[in-house]
């Protein structure tokens, strides 16, 4: 299974693991939002393959195209991914999560900090607040008030 993993894949088969049609791979392709990185000469008939990254990158594009992000939006976040992040393999990912609001795309490990992909770098703060974590510890609170009253 490793040396699947490590191997070229063709457009037709690219295609199907990211959830699009060839024709819709090679639009991207021509678009610069993917390039085919196993390929070493490029040209009129020949053959293009494509890593493994190459297709969960086109899996990611796939679903930020689905979320609204536009083109351009996406080729940007992606021209800046690279720069930083240049790989991901079978065992290495740039981050944990990319996140979208249907017009920017951000980067984040998962902790606090997000990173823009809109390539000046530039860095936010994310909060995220669990809302199911708030209300129990509300509810915990007022039982131990409510207790405190009786008691008192």
């Amino acid at each position: 299974m490793r040396s699947g993993l490590l191997q070229g894949y063709n457009v037709q088969t690219v295609a199907a693991l990211a959830g699009l049609t060839p024709p819709m791979v090679n639009y991207l392709c021509r678009q610069k939002l993917i390039q085919p990185s196993l390929s070493k000469q490029r040209g009129r008939g020949r053959p293009l393959s494509y890593s493994f990254g190459d297709i969960v990158m086109l899996r990611v594009i796939a679903r930020l195209l689905n979320s609204g992000v536009s083109v351009e939006r996406v080729r940007k976040a992606f021209t800046a991914l690279r720069k930083h992040h240049p790989a991901i393999t079978p065992t290495t990912l740039p981050a944990r999560y990319l996140i979208t609001d249907g017009k920017s795309v951000f980067l984040s490990d998962g902790k606090a900090q997000l990173e823009e992909l809109d390539g000046r770098g530039q860095m936010s703060f994310a909060f995220v607040l669990e809302l199911s974590t708030i209300r129990d510890e509300v509810l915990q609170e007022a039982k131990k008030r409510e207790l405190r009253l009786r008691s008192a």
